[in-house]
């Protein structure tokens, strides 16, 4: 199936990494199905770089136009966020031995967002200074499904991110902290290793994403899921959900609970 992903490079050359790969993420998770909008957002990212690198950092302000493409971005952001957790609850279901699906998911994410009813995440301001934004969940079944139709392509991109969000300040800038970089392409690579193992994948059209050098995980090691994943369950296996799926053959009772490639489970 690998031959026939579409795929998404960070990496010009061996060995290297582009110093504005993170922010082309962002780009992708915006517009993964809009080549045109995603490479003149990308021509202002790497515009935006140069800019950086000729003060050295020192005194940089975004241009107008960079900040205003960034806060136009921000109303999607519940969709995408919502879309992360139904690929997410995907994984948690299989690694604990229910047969995952984007309905059984739909399931869980409702639980949890009615029972949470918002999430705050950090955004940014001119300056790279960051802001909170408050997020409101969806709890209606019609429009999780909606949000996850828009972005499947990158449910592993947008999982990852939720992960690392417990657990990383990756900031906008572009001066990278090294380590806490590693650590998120390792567990977007393991989100992705584990979300092209899912039923049915293949009908996402997901994007491949490809980086040299891949992390050594012994050196930056994967981000620890089990908390993220516990809150996102514990709603659903209060409400008798989780116990009733059982029932309903939706659980194999034989299933190997290993984790799945590195994604902790809940």
């Amino acid at each position: 199936m690998i031959d026939e992903l579409r795929r998404y490079s960070l990496s010009d050359r061996v060995g290297e990494i582009r110093p504005t790969a993170r922010h082309e993420l962002l780009v992708l998770q915006y517009y993964p199905e809009d080549e045109a909008s995603r490479r003149q957002a990308v021509s202002i990212i790497h515009d935006e770089y140069r800019r950086w690198t000729e003060c050295n950092g020192e005194n940089y302000e975004e241009s107008s136009l960079a900040h205003t493409l960034s806060e136009a971005l921000n109303p999607s952001a519940g969709q995408r966020l919502t879309c992360g957790l139904v690929g997410l609850a995907q994984l948690g279901l299989k690694s604990v031995g229910y047969r995952p699906s984007v309905n059984l998911a739909n399931e869980v994410v409702q639980e949890f967002a009615a029972s949470v009813g918002s999430i705050e995440v950090q955004t940014h301001t001119r300056g790279s200074r960051q802001k909170t934004l408050k997020i409101r969940l969806v709890s209606d079944a019609a429009d999780i499904r909606k949000a996850w139709s828009k972005y499947r392509s990158i449910a592993h991109l947008l999982s990852a991110e939720v992960i690392a969000s417990e657990h990383l300040d990756l900031g906008y800038g572009f001066g990278w902290d090294f380590d806490a970089m590693a650590c998120y392409f390792n567990t977007l690579a393991a989100c992705q290793a584990a979300t092209f193992e899912l039923p049915g994948v293949k009908s996402w059209k997901p994007w491949l994403i490809t980086c040299d050098p891949p992390y050594d995980p012994a050196e930056y090691p994967i981000l620890d899921g089990r908390g993220t994943m516990a809150t996102l369950f514990d709603p659903w296996i209060k409400s008798g959900k989780a116990e009733a799926a059982r029932r309903g053959r939706r659980f194999d009772p034989n299933w190997d609970a290993a984790r799945v490639r590195g994604v902790e489970t809940p």
